[in-house]
């Protein structure tokens, strides 16, 4: 006699799957007068065992089961970037799938706004500035304890200067942890960057004041800091501006970019020295700017694997066009710095304040979006030739009317191009949807982004994990908004985490380009960004209707390289470089530990087995078993 397992229960012709069993365990017995049954696929994407006379749907074979038939997902409406609608399978969606099950209506297309939810997600936090004139406070989007989600950094609350510290469940809801993590008041603390400058595996602070001398705070683990600046040696003194992180000398220890703005400051370079301390040489490698700097950003323009350093200055209109006195790009030369602001036409002259780097004409170049007084915003496109155009009027962002601050530049509806949105302290903040061709639209309206406050700062970041990226807004004497993106989940995505080369464990300054069929994108990692804040440190890219990955090219500093194919889509990857293949722990020995995690990835690639792809071809086999070999 033998025994159905609990796994399944028989139900008439039904065969109901309640865990997964056994090929045998939904085997049905045959009809009435001995009739074959097996799997049917009906339209509501369920699975029946009957007769094939009896099936409504598809007849998978007879003597099959539900357990290995292979339904497939029920049509539903497939909205395209034209407006128009279409019922097909999500397969067949090259555009936004609404669902499986849904019809074309007058409202399936409609987009979908974000939604503020700072409150119901658990942060509370107002903000008034310090004691002087700082323009905005900053905010991040970084996971401070190694746990896969971003956690919040928020700064310049009202009464305490409390910098806050905000740690995400993993569901996009925060729990307040300010009050415990030994960071003392800091009322003039006003932007943040961060980064594991001592490569114990967590994210460091360092606090940029107005003023004051900058804080530096060592994460100890557990949401606790030891504030390390005096031992570090980056205490600078000056009317801070943003910061930005970076290994500009391909040492493996990441370096640090702080700016200030006033004339009668210069910005520093500190170069880390490996043993905890670091070493200021802005002066000696001739980037110690005096123009009123409010964002350094590291970006490797020219595309030679070593990061450039371009200074968003906010310049006194009655001065442009005297020597000096407009935005600067300093191109890297093995470590070592070249003026090439006014022959690469980066020398733009405005009143410079924040800054978004993006590919938006999609040519696989980093072009770069500034926000500025009431003459306008600015952009200058890269040409790949090793020169800029301004493209300001033709993207339709130079509007004039509002002086704008924070910048973000992400893909939040997944249509494989980059958008904007920009912040302003005396207007409306403003979002530029980019359908693929200039010029931009702003559709902040439609997206309920278009909130009238003193707006200053902003970070992106995929908050709840359901693969779109949300936002985090600072505004003067408002508390800290969450908005929440709810269009992006309707088209298919892929994320990346990056694992560096050396001391650099974040891979600071890498270039991920993604190829989906004919469609081509880029993303640059960057640590420090936006205006006085940072982004999630994860690669985000919109992916359009495309459920795998063709190519994924990586570009470490220093010029290593790897190229993958086969990846799905609508998941998070990790990507290692060359000398992390096949090793585990990390420990630079393949081991027992090593091949048996081989043996245990065998087929296609799955997150968590990344490392175990020798060649790049998405799975896991014996020709990678053989290149993992001792």
């Amino acid at each position: 006699m033998w025994t159905v397992p609990l796994k399944s229960v028989a139900v008439g012709s039904l065969c109901l799957i309640l865990a997964q069993a056994g090929p045998s365990s939904c085997s049905a017995p045959p009809g009435n007068g001995g009739t074959p049954r097996g799997a049917c696929c009906v339209g509501d994407g369920t699975c029946q065992v009957t007769t094939e006379a009896s099936c409504s749907g598809s007849y998978v074979g007879d003597d099959s089961t539900c357990e290995t038939a292979d339904c497939p997902e029920p049509n539903g409406a497939c909205c395209l970037d034209d407006g128009s609608c279409s019922v097909v399978a999500r397969t067949a969606c090259d555009g936004a799938f609404q669902g499986a099950g849904t019809a074309c209506s007058a409202t399936a297309c409609a987009i979908s706004p974000f939604t503020e939810e700072a409150a119901q997600r658990g942060v509370d936090y107002l903000v008034i500035f310090g004691r002087g004139d700082e323009a905005g406070s900053g905010v991040a989007l970084i996971d401070l304890d190694n746990d896969g989600d971003a956690d919040l950094v928020t700064m310049g609350h009202v009464g305490d200067g409390a910098v806050g510290i905000f740690e995400n469940d993993g569901t996009g809801n925060f729990t307040d942890r300010t009050a415990n993590t030994g960071i003392p008041p800091l009322p003039d603390a006003h932007s943040v960057a961060a980064a594991d400058y001592d490569d114990d595996g967590d994210l460091d602070l360092y606090l940029t004041q107005w003023n004051l001398a900058n804080v530096f705070l060592r994460n100890d683990g557990n949401f606790h800091f030891t504030d390390v600046t005096a031992a570090a040696g980056v205490g600078g003194v000056g009317y801070g501006g943003g910061s930005a992180w970076a290994d500009y000398d391909s040492d493996g220890l990441v370096d640090i970019y702080v700016c200030n703005w006033e004339y009668t400051d210069r910005n520093f370079l500190y170069r880390n020295l490996g043993d905890g301390t670091f070493e200021e040489v802005a002066e000696a490698l001739g980037v110690a700017s005096r123009e009123r700097s409010y964002q350094p950003i590291w970006i490797d323009y020219d595309g030679d694997a070593d990061l450039d350093l371009y200074l968003s200055n906010d310049n006194v209109l009655s001065l442009c066009g005297q020597p000096g006195h407009h935005n600067e790009l300093f191109r890297n030369d093995g470590g070592t710095f070249t003026d090439v602001s006014t022959e690469t036409g980066a020398d733009v002259c405005f009143n410079s304040m924040g800054a978004a780097v993006g590919d938006f004409d999609r040519n696989l170049w980093p072009d770069l979006h500034f926000t500025n007084l009431p003459p306008g915003n600015v952009l200058i496109a890269n040409q790949g030739d090793g020169t800029f155009l301004n493209q300001s009027a033709a993207a339709g962002i130079d509007q004039p009317g509002e002086l704008g601050w924070g910048t973000v530049a992400f893909d939040y509806d997944h249509n494989g191009f980059e958008d904007l949105y920009v912040v302003f302290n005396n207007g409306v903040n403003r979002f530029y949807d980019n359908p693929g061709t200039f010029p931009l639209q702003n559709i902040a309206r439609q997206l309920d982004l278009d909130l009238v406050a003193e707006s200053y700062c902003l970070a992106s970041g995929d908050i709840d994990l359901d693969g779109d990226l949300d936002l985090v807004l600072s505004s003067r004497q408002e508390r800290v908004r969450i908005y929440i993106n709810n269009e992006g989940q309707k088209r298919d995505w892929v994320k990346f985490k990056v694992v560096g080369e050396g001391r650099n464990r974040g891979g600071i300054g890498t270039a991920v380009q993604v190829r989906t069929g004919e469609v081509r994108q880029v993303r640059h990692l960057l640590f420090g960004n936006n205006y006085k804040s940072q982004n999630e440190t994860i690669l985000h890219f919109g992916l359009g209707g495309a459920r795998v990955l063709d190519e994924i090219s990586i570009v470490w500093p220093g010029g290593t390289t790897r190229t993958l194919s086969g990846y799905a889509a609508d998941t998070l990857w990790t990507l290692y470089p060359p000398e992390r293949l096949g090793d585990v722990n990390g420990d630079g020995v393949i081991n027992a530990t090593d091949t048996a995690a081989m043996t245990n990835c065998q087929g296609d690639v799955r997150p968590g087995c990344e490392m175990m792809d020798y060649n790049g071809d998405g799975d896991v086999d014996s020709t990678d078993a053989t290149l993992q070999a001792p």
